[in-house]
Parts: C-alpha cells; structure tokens; sequence
C-alpha cells in the first residue's frame, strides 16, 4: 500500500518539477498565455491542465499565468468574436447584456442559438490568432539551441520595449493601437467644459426596430457636437468672428440608424441644432432623411420669427408629395434629445404640453402632420434617470434613459405606438474624438473601438 501512495506522491511531484530550465519556463509562460486568452470563461484550467499533460509544460506556472492574465480574456473577447465575424461572414448584435435580455424575450430558441453563434465566431477568431503561434513555439522549442536563442533573443527585445517606454512617457504621440484604447474610455471632465474641448461626443446603440411588422435587428451613432450656426439662415458659419450677432452657439445631434428590410436596406438620419447657452431655447432646425431602395424622403422644420415652425417635406410618394406647412408646437419632440443633454431640468414636470411627434412617426405610420397634447416628466434617480413622454390623444410614447450627472449621456430609450415597441436602443460604446481630423485609412481601427458593424 505504501509502495502505491509513494508511486503516485513521485508522479505528482514529476508533474511539478517537470519544465524548469528557463526555456521550458518561458514556453509555459507563452502556451499559459495562449489559454488563458481562450474566449469560452470557465475551461481555463482544463485546457492548461491538457496541454501540461500532453506536452510536458510546467502546469503549475501556466496555471499562475492564467490567474495573472485573467483580465487579458475578457479584453480579448470582442476582437476575437469580432475577427471570426470576418471569418465566417456573419453579422453580430447579442454583444450586451440589454440586447442578450430582449433577445431572449423575443424568443429563447433564437437568442439561444445567436448566442451559440457568439461563441464560435470567438472560438474560430482564437484559433487564428493562436493556433499558428502555438506552433512557431512548437518548432522554436524542439531543438535546444533554438531554445538558447529564443530565449536570449525574448529577453533582449523585453528589455527594449521597457527602456522605449520609459524614455518615451512623456512624448506627446502616440501609437495608434494607443490611441484606440484611450478612445475607448471618456475621461473626467467638469461638466461646463465638456462640450468645449474640440472633440465630438460619438455613441453606437444596438436597437431593434419594427418594419412592416416585424422587429429588425438596427444599429444607431449619436453624434454630438458643439458648432456656431447662423441664426438667420439656419446653417453652419463659415467665419464665426465675422458673424457677430448673427452668431449662436448650438449643441447638434447627428443620429444616424441603419437596418435591412428582407433584400434591401434602410438608412435613417436626424439632425437637431438648438442653442445650448439658454436651457429654454428652442431647436433653431431639425432635419430628417429617410432612404430605402424604393426612394428617399426628406423633412426640415426651421424655427420662425413668430415662434413656430416652417415644415417642409419631400416625397417619392405621391400622397406626401412636396407640401409645406406651419405650426406652432409648444415643443418638437425631435429636440427633446439635445434639450435632455443641455438641462434636463426642463422637463421636470410638464403637463398638456403641445408637441410636435418626431417627423419619423408621421413617415412611418403614413399620417398627416399634426401637433398633439402630450406630457413630460422625469424619473430621477441616483445614477440613471428617465424622460418619460406620452401623448393623451394618440397611442405613443417615448422613453429616454439618460445617466442623472451632467452631461447627461444617453443609454438608450424606448417608444411604442398603439402598445407595441416600433423601436428600442441600448447603449454600446461611448467616445469623444475629433473625428473630422481622423478620415485617413489609419484612422479605421477607431471604428472598432465603438463596435460598428451595419456601417461596415
């Protein structure tokens, strides 16, 4: 009995001691990496404990290297899903917790096997990162010379990259795999300087959208920025200073939401321009554009002197035609999403309200231009806050989830007509960038960096 515990305790103790000259060390070290980088959380340890087995690798160090990295999976997950989407020419949406969870509302089997899907476009990214580095070291590490070599050469260069950073921490350029991490994150800012540091507030939403009776899988970019607009001619200033009364500054939201019907494709576009130095001010213009394979629409309301709007529409379709109109609204709901960025305040608590609905429901819905009585009020809470909008004589309402602190981010919203949902966003990615100055083909990895995948 004695002989059988001993036999056993030396096998563990082999497994243990196996894989320490310092080559050996290294490979497991790289082979414990390679594992750990694995986008399936969970068999980790089985994988390290396989291939220890198999190619006498020190477990135990790769096991350490794992615990060390773990982060480095959880980073390397999207671009590996990302590369095997490239691979497999598929297209991903189920990438956030939100669009997991109405996901599977809609229907378990579908979500079930969308997210199975997620899965082995990482699976499939991974063995192309991995697989051929996995065997460079495989030959590198045959032959002990090669070992020798590999290894001085592995210390030489390490030493090198961290005497380069050292001398270079506080160089002002940076690598553009630099650059694409730090965009990722929006660092602090004092809210009365947020909207002027020369960079734009760029957003991407996965939404669902319904069309012709069926909910599609969208994609949205909010673009907002600060611009000197003309209040006279309603346009962007070529030479602000020499502008001088005719100058107001405006907080502008460009959104832009893309999806495909069957076959073809929709793109939709709004843009809002509304002073941002009076929290009452109203929107100065609101644009809209609606483009399939069938035709295009377009629709313009301009604020006039008398404190209504001039709205103006053009149609491939017969009914709408080219018509302009005017109303007087107490407010558009179009410039609820940039008013809620300036001062949600506002829209405490307001009741009977004359409103305007989004330009989109009319296109949408085929209905003439009207104003409605609707009421507003917000939701406040520690972190999040909602503006909830609802109309008292249509079916429709509208709720904007926005992060409670200045500036107010947009996380997403919901609107229904007639009870159903017509669409719903939930917040991605968030970056602030100039991003007119990044239009060269180095610039590209940037849109990574916001998960852009309808806009490919």
């Amino acid at each position: 009995m004695k002989h059988f515990w001993l036999k056993y305790w030396e096998k563990l103790v082999g497994l243990l001691k196996q894989g320490l000259t310092p080559p050996e060390m290294l490979l497991a070290t790289l082979l414990g990496l390679l594992l750990t980088i694995f986008p399936v959380p969970g068999v980790t340890s089985l994988l390290i404990v396989g291939a220890g087995l198999r190619l006498s690798t020190n477990i135990p160090i790769m096991i350490a290297v794992s615990y060390i990295a773990t982060p480095l999976q959880f980073w390397a997950m999207m671009p590996f899903i990302h590369l095997g989407e490239k691979i497999m020419g598929v297209r991903h949406t189920l990438l956030t917790v939100e669009a997991i969870k109405t996901a599977f509302d809609a229907s378990f089997f579908s979500a079930a096997k969308d997210l199975s899907l997620e899965v082995i476009c990482g699976i499939s990214g991974w063995a192309v990162f991995s697989i051929p580095l996995a065997l460079v070291f495989f030959v590198i590490f045959r032959f002990q010379e090669m070992k020798k070599l590999f290894f001085k050469s592995f210390i030489a260069v390490f030493s090198m990259v961290v005497f380069q950073n050292c001398m270079n921490q506080n160089a002002p350029e940076k690598t553009m795999a630099a650059a694409t991490f730090a965009a990722a994150k929006l660092a602090p800012v004092a809210a009365e300087n947020y909207w002027y540091q020369g960079k734009a507030e760029i957003s991407t939403f996965d939404v669902q959208q319904a069309r012709y009776g069926e909910n599609r899988t969208a994609e949205q970019v909010n673009v907002f920025v600060t611009e000197d607009f003309s209040a006279k001619k309603q346009v962007k200033l070529d030479d602000a200073p020499a502008a001088g009364t005719d100058r107001v500054p405006v907080l502008k939201l460009n959104a832009i939401r893309r999806f495909t019907t069957g076959i073809y494709d929709y793109s939709l576009m709004f843009s809002v321009f509304s002073p941002n130095q009076t929290p009452t001010s109203r929107a100065l213009k609101t644009t809209w554009t609606v483009q399939d394979w069938c035709g295009q629409v377009f629709e313009q309301t301009n604020l006039q002197p008398d404190g209504g709007y001039r709205l103006r529409q053009f149609s491939y379709f017969e009914k709408e035609g080219d018509t302009d109109q005017s109303f007087k609204p107490e407010l558009l709901e179009d410039e609820i999403w940039t008013a809620l960025r300036i001062d949600p305040a506002r829209f405490s608590k307001m009741d009977a309200v004359n409103v305007l609905p989004s330009t989109l429901y009319f296109r949408f819905q085929h209905k003439p231009f009207k104003t409605e009585k609707a009421s507003i009020l917000i939701e406040k809470g520690q972190t999040e806050s909602t503006l909830r909008l609802a109309y008292a004589d249509i079916a429709r309402k509208l709720d904007i989830r926005f992060e409670t602190a200045a500036p107010h981010r947009i996380l997403g919203w919901e609107e229904t007509d007639g009870g159903k949902t017509t669409s719903k966003g939930v917040l991605k990615k968030t970056i602030l960038t100039d991003y007119w100055a990044r239009h060269d083909n180095a610039s590209e990895p940037l849109r990574d960096s916001i998960s852009l995948h309808f806009f490919q």
